[in-house]
């Protein structure tokens, strides 16, 4: 049953981080769309006064319409917004962390340290097989 749990565990947090995706993205495509229908009303705006201003003397100015606040006006993000571009950052701080660690480690230090317990492990080994051999005589007489 302990199985089963981790799985719950697993797809809960695969249907959170799902979820929290599709919310930023459903947020960031309404900020897009009413940002596009600002400037289409800038635009025909212009366009209108230009044609008008061309025709006529006078220039009428356009009232602007309310629209509503903008996502970014009224929340403040302290960090990334996407969680793939919170697991690009760790991702990358992993990476120059390794590249940190290499460039600082004294390899040939270690190298010496590495010879020195293969040595000693190759004569431990020689010394157990010696016992055995000899323990093998024992049992044999």
């Amino acid at each position: 049953m302990a199985r089963g749990w981790s799985f719950v565990g697993g797809l809960m947090i695969v249907t959170t981080i799902t979820y929290i995706n599709m919310n930023t993205i459903t947020i960031i495509a309404k900020d897009i769309q009413t940002t596009l229908i600002r400037e289409r009303k800038k635009l025909d705006d212009a366009r209108n006064n230009s044609s008008s201003s061309s025709t006529t003397a006078t220039t009428t100015t356009a009232s602007p319409q309310q629209l509503p606040p903008k996502l970014g006006d009224i929340i403040k993000w302290p960090t990334t917004t996407r969680v793939s571009d919170r697991m690009k950052k760790m991702w990358n701080e992993d990476i120059e962390r390794s590249v940190r660690r290499m460039q600082n480690t004294d390899w040939e230090r270690m190298g010496r340290a590495v010879e020195a317990h293969m040595k000693r492990a190759r004569e431990r080994m020689a010394t157990s097989f010696k016992r055995m051999g000899e323990d093998s005589k024992k049992n044999s007489t």
